[in-house]
């Protein structure tokens, strides 16, 4: 079904006929939007190479979660040479609660004083924010 068939197809009720004249108008073949009515889907060679560019990123994780003691192992994946981040804990209310600096595939962090509750871990280096959510019980 190409998009004329589409503006005269029932489910365009939602729009007046001015709506629709605009509208065939602008996307006909030949009108100014008319390209954004064909599709550019990857072809298969093409697709393989985008699937090949991707870049893997860091990832980061708690151990234990939920917290149960008084500290949790935060553990880095790095890409590259680097591990070295910030890394900031904040509340459920947006609050920072602790800030600190990792840089180590696997550091211990103490969370003692906080209250039970859900927070969230922001690591931070020159080229990216991390995120990774855990629960202090």
């Amino acid at each position: 079904m190409n998009f004329m068939d589409f503006t005269n197809d029932a489910s365009m009720g939602m729009f007046t006929e001015g709506q629709k004249s605009a509208m065939r108008a602008h996307f006909s073949p030949g009108a100014s939007r008319f390209s954004l009515t064909q599709s550019n889907a990857l072809s298969p060679a093409t697709a393989a190479a985008a699937v090949s560019e991707e870049v893997s990123t860091p990832s980061v994780s708690v151990y234990p979660n939920p917290v149960v003691g008084n500290s949790f192992q935060l553990r880095l994946t790095a890409v590259g040479n680097s591990i070295a981040k910030h890394f900031a804990i904040i509340a459920s209310n947006g609050q920072i609660v602790q800030k600190g600096f990792v840089q180590q595939a696997s550091s211990q962090i103490n969370v003692s004083y906080l209250a039970p509750g859900v927070y969230q871990v922001r690591l931070t280096d020159a080229a990216s924010n991390q995120y990774t959510k855990f629960i202090k019980q």
